[in-house]
């Protein structure tokens, strides 16, 4: 945490607790801003962009929250409208049902979260998608179904915009989509396209693009890579999401794309490949992800890697599983989940073996590929207030029960949003919230907070906000600090300490007060406190100049 000097040392000590204390509940609200920017994103948060704060609340910047009250295209207090508005600011939903869009909404102002699942019965954006355009978003709990021209009243009229969600642009940077479900789009249910850096995608659900519709393509998991003169994405985290049904593009990096990592993600019943890699100066890590055929499946290796005089050397493969071409990811080379062009085999010597770069830490908490399936299905995608029953069909699909080559599943590659369904969605009453602030009246107990005072952009003592807190309960943690030796934030002015029982490090500013009022006390992130003596001499020799 920063810690915010004053000259005179009365005013410093009202605002730091003492070394180890917790700060009292009247004074813990004015937290650093630091200590905001220093936590991840939620906690369990990982990837490159476990790093971004959203619409989190600053000192100089209390932040807003935003209510969506309207199921709407546009208008008053529906999604594009506070999409549209700008500085930090928080979604949250007092709706239920589905948002039938006409044109994408597009992300265009930074400092945003968008918590879907704070609605009381789910929502689905359909007929077009949403498109992240500026930097620091979180987006959590949201369905992404855009369907065909059969949905939506036609819906976008740009078949490429019918996907489920895309990020990229000029520059986009610090943006983290967790727990969210996108199928039926026309192009790719997702995409980092164009210029985006520090990106996570962490366990959602990539399900039956609809295949062959726009210009006769379509029907892709995942697309990352750039067009036109737009610089290619870098740093971009796949974890642990499922990707079921889609024709191709499990995902696809591809256009000289940088720091790729695809980690403990689960595929079945791709068509022609799951993952594909593609283009010179493009570098990725395969590690530990789960691939099942389907009847859909072409009968080859499950990786495509298009050499065709591209080099494979920045492309590292570890500990995958394939059905039916590397059941074991003990046994054999690494390479035998995949194949080339002409279905012909990759050699060991084509591809890297030892990682390329860094990577973002996540294979430090990383499961072995055997685990992949039974630890990802039961949370994955958007589960608030319940998984839907479109989920929850496209999950057993993949009948995960048998996880042999002979066993196919029961899903399908679609190419007409008419052979599933859209079930409806009831529109739920949502709690009272007295003072507006985003924390139902029956949860602001839980935090000692006031019902009828906004108080929710008030930091807690785990450095979140409280309304951060509450949006977060929705999710357990899969992810925790368990020793303080992980919560060292490097920063001498702080005492780190892993609270345990909920898993989350809380990084409190220490009191550099020596209760002198001859010395000014600072502190200093590197050495600590710095307690300077006062300057009493006037320059006049007629006095003798002292301190008390």
């Amino acid at each position: 945490m920063k810690f915010v000097s004053f000259n005179i040392v009365a005013t410093l000590s009202i605002f730091s607790p003492v070394k180890g204390q917790q700060q009292p509940k009247h004074l813990r609200l004015h937290s650093s801003r630091r200590a905001a920017s220093t936590i991840p994103a939620f906690p369990g948060a990982a990837g490159y962009g476990s790093g971004a704060s959203g619409g989190r609340r600053s000192v100089t910047n209390p932040g807003t929250v935003i209510k969506v009250t309207s199921l709407s295209d546009s208008g008053a207090g529906t999604l594009r409208d506070a999409v549209a508005a700008s500085g930090p600011r928080t979604v949250v939903f007092e709706v239920s049902g589905y948002i039938d869009l006409t044109t994408e909404i597009s992300i265009d102002n930074s400092d945003i979260t968008i918590a879907g699942q704070t609605s009381p019965g789910g929502i689905t954006v359909r007929g077009s998608r949403i498109k992240v355009r500026a930097s620091n978003v979180i987006v959590r709990g949201m369905r992404f179904r855009p369907g065909d021209d059969s949905v939506a009243g036609g819906g976008d009229s740009t078949c490429s915009s019918k996907d489920g969600f895309g990020i990229g642009q000029s520059l986009v940077e610090d943006v983290i989509f967790d727990h969210c479900s996108a199928t039926w789009a026309m192009d790719e249910n997702g995409s980092s396209w164009y210029t985006s850096s520090r990106t996570t995608i962490s366990n959602c659900i990539f399900g039956e693009a609809i295949s062959l519709q726009c210009q006769s393509d379509g029907g892709f998991g995942y697309l990352i890579g750039t067009g036109s003169t737009y610089a290619a994405p870098s740093k971009i985290s796949l974890l642990r999401n499922v990707f079921i049904s889609n024709r191709d593009r499990n995902p696809y990096v591809k256009s000289g794309a940088t720091e790729i990592e695809v980690i403990n993600n689960f595929g079945y019943n791709h068509k022609s490949a799951a993952f594909a890699f593609a283009d010179d100066g493009t570098s990725v890590h395969v590690i530990n992800n789960y691939y099942k055929h389907g009847h859909d499946s072409h009968s080859r290796a499950s990786c495509y890697l298009h050499a065709d005089g591209a080099s494979l050397s920045t492309v590292y493969l570890s500990g995958n599983i394939d059905t039916c071409y590397r059941s074991d990811a003990s046994q054999g080379g690494e390479t035998e989940f995949c194949h080339k062009e002409g279905n012909s085999p990759v050699a060991a010597g084509e591809v890297a073996n030892a990682p390329v770069f860094t990577g973002s830490g996540f294979t430090s908490s990383m499961i072995e590929a055997s685990n992949v399936p039974g630890d990802l299905f039961p949370s994955v995608g958007a589960i608030h207030p319940s998984r839907d029953s479109i989920d929850e069909r496209i999950l057993s699909t993949a009948n995960i029960d048998v996880l042999t080559c002979n066993d196919k599943g029961n899903g399908a590659v679609i190419s007409d949003v008419n052979e599933v369904d859209y079930p409806p969605i009831q529109n739920v009453q949502s709690p009272a919230d007295a003072d507006g602030d985003g924390i139902p009246d029956s949860n602001e107990s839980t935090y000692g907070l006031d019902p009828n005072t906004a108080d929710s952009h008030h930091f807690a003592g785990s450095g979140y906000t409280y309304l951060e807190e509450y949006i977060n309960s929705f999710y357990s943690v899969s992810s925790a600090c368990s020793t303080n030796s992980e919560c060292d934030d490097q920063d001498a002015c702080t005492t780190d300490v892993c609270n345990t029982a909920t898993g989350i490090c809380e990084n409190t500013v220490i009191n550099c007060s020596d209760g002198d009022t001859c010395t000014t006390d600072s502190c200093d992130t590197t050495l600590g406190c710095m307690n300077t003596q006062i300057q009493c001499d006037d320059n006049d020799a007629c006095t003798a100049d002292s301190c008390d």
